[in-house]
């Protein structure tokens, strides 16, 4: 399906971007810390390595929003881009850390309630976001930047479908139809 002015809408219209909590000193790891937090070298592939995140025992607790949640997608600023489905955070409280994006659905539609969402109704389903941000277009477009920055007014734009139009299989992965 080809992006038109007609089925795209910003990325920031549908989503909060939140750039990782910026650390302001080295991170020491405490094996029995009060939180874990997600780097870099934690994505391989499309996927949080939830085994490697390191423990930590903040000095002063980062911001409610650098925290992961239910259908948070992280996305790489450096490297490859490739987006990170977080379809259920760690049972720890982890802090995403900078460079890292979240982008967060303001209207979160879940697997259930997508296909049934009214066409106007600005929801996103999280795997649906993932899908559209490492199809190869997209990746090609973002890597050509060389780091990834989508502002605050959402100069990406997202082609928004209806539920009818995207295939959800059973592990939640989206194909268009």
């Amino acid at each position: 399906m080809p992006m038109t002015a007609t089925n795209a809408l910003p990325l920031a219209s549908l989503a909060h971007i939140v750039l990782g909590y910026s650390f302001r000193t080295r991170l020491q790891p405490r094996e029995n810390g009060s939180c874990a937090v997600a780097q870099l070298a934690d994505l391989e592939g499309a996927t949080l390595n939830t085994a490697s995140l390191l423990r930590i025992e903040p000095d002063n607790p980062p911001p409610r929003h650098a925290y992961l949640r239910e259908g948070d997608v992280l996305l790489r600023t450096r490297g490859q881009p490739k987006a990170v489905l977080v379809a259920s955070p760690p049972k720890i409280y982890t802090v995403v850390a900078a460079p890292l994006l979240i982008l967060r659905p303001r209207t979160f539609a879940t697997q259930k309630s997508f296909g049934s969402l009214p066409p106007t109704t600005p929801g996103l389903y999280p795997p649906y976001l993932q899908w559209f941000l490492n199809h190869p277009q997209t990746v090609a477009s973002l890597s050509a930047m060389h780091t990834v920055r989508i502002p605050a007014e959402g100069a990406m734009a997202i082609d928004v479908i209806s539920g009818r139009d995207l295939a959800i299989e059973e592990d939640g992965t989206c194909e268009l139809s």
